[in-house]
C-alpha cells in the first residue's frame, strides 16, 4: 500500500519590509540629488557647400574671428585671408573691433553670420563680452546703412547676430 502524502502549504513571503526599505531608499536618493541650472550658449554648426552658384558674382564675406587671449584676428573670404588684427589690452580695443565689424557690415549688409574660433584657454567671461560686442551696433554709433544685393538701401542696428562656433577636433 502506498503512503498518503500530506500536501504542504506554500509559505507566502512578506514583502512589506522590503518595499518599505526601497521606498525609503528612493526618498533619500531624491533628497540627496543636486539640481543644478546649466546655462549654455546656443550656436549652429558651420555649413559647408561644395557647389558653385553662378548667380553670386560677389564673393561671400565668410567672416571668421580667431580669438586668442591677447588678440583677435579678423579673417574674411573663402580663402581666409587676414583682414585686420586687434590687440586686446583693454576695452578700447573692443571699440576698435566694433568699428571694423561695422565697416564690414556696411559693405556686406546681407551677411548675418560670423564664425568664432576661440583659443582653448580663453576665459569664458571674455568670450561672452566679445560675443555681445559683435551682435549689435552700439547705441552711440547709430544705424548702419548699406545696399543689399537687390540694390535696396537698408538700415540696421544688428551687426552679426548669428554666431557659429567652429568645431575643434
Amino acid at each position: 500500500m502506498r503512503a498518503l502524502r500530506k500536501k504542504m502549504a506554500v509559505p507566502k513571503l512578506n514583502l512589506v519590509p522590503i518595499m518599505d526599505s526601497v521606498f525609503i531608499f528612493i526618498f533619500f536618493l531624491l533628497l540627496s540629488a543636486q539640481f543644478v541650472d546649466i546655462h549654455e550658449i546656443q550656436g549652429d554648426a558651420p555649413v559647408v557647400a561644395t557647389f558653385e552658384d553662378s548667380k553670386h558674382k560677389k564673393e561671400p564675406l565668410n567672416l571668421v574671428l580667431e580669438i586668442a587671449n591677447d588678440s583677435i584676428n579678423v579673417k574674411i573670404g573663402l580663402d581666409g585671408r587676414s583682414y585686420k588684427k586687434v590687440t586686446l589690452e583693454n576695452d578700447h580695443q573692443l571699440i576698435e573691433l566694433h568699428k571694423i565689424l561695422s565697416e564690414l557690415k556696411a559693405s556686406n549688409i546681407d551677411e548675418d553670420s560670423v564664425i568664432l574660433k576661440p583659443a582653448r584657454n580663453l576665459p569664458y567671461g571674455k568670450l561672452v563680452v566679445i560675443m555681445d560686442s559683435i551682435r549689435s551696433v552700439a547705441k552711440e554709433m547709430g544705424e548702419i546703412t548699406g545696399t543689399n544685393t537687390k540694390g535696396e538701401i537698408i538700415k540696421t542696428r544688428a551687426l552679426f547676430p548669428q554666431i557659429i562656433f567652429e568645431t575643434v577636433m
